[in-house]
């Protein structure tokens, strides 16, 4: 089983914007605003990735709880969230559904396509993840900014 520590593991945090710009300033806590976005730009519905297939129940159970814990942080600072494994684990544990990407790609694309930004939790497994990698190239091919947050950075991310 992986270790408290080791799920709530912070990896370095960045916001990019496409594959070739760049951050225009820091805020101080890995997030910056991007090239003409304002704050207003982010007033919408930002979309919350996170890694969560694992063959371990365990992990599983344990990455729904540190999503939904970085999600109520986020949403308590005023963020408008959307957290597609808090909405889609306990229905896809309520009606046997399958829990990999395959399954939930056409959910997801969709919702991403209504967002004005991501933000990637860093959980441990985030990038080897197939449904992190594939929302991250949807977030990137919509364009919207993407944000890679740590566990315990939440409590300090700004745009």
């Amino acid at each position: 089983m992986i270790s408290h520590k080791d799920m709530m593991g912070i990896i370095a945090t960045e916001a990019i914007e496409g594959p070739t710009q760049k951050p225009t300033r820091d805020l101080g806590s890995g997030a910056s605003f991007h090239r003409g976005k304002s704050k207003q730009d982010y007033d919408g519905l930002i979309y919350l990735a996170a890694p969560y297939t694992h063959h371990s129940t365990h992990v599983r159970d344990a990455r729904f709880q540190s999503i939904n814990k970085a999600a109520s942080v986020l949403m308590r600072r005023g963020f408008l969230i959307f957290s597609p494994i808090s909405h889609t684990h306990p229905i896809a544990m309520a009606g046997s559904l399958p829990t990999g990407w395959d399954f939930w790609k056409r959910y997801d694309e969709t919702v991403l396509s209504y967002c004005c930004c991501m933000i990637v939790l860093t959980l441990p497994g985030w990038q080897e993840s197939k449904g992190v990698c594939s929302e991250i190239g949807i977030a990137k091919s919509i364009p919207i900014p993407i944000h890679y947050v740590g566990q315990e950075s939440v409590f300090d991310f700004n745009l």
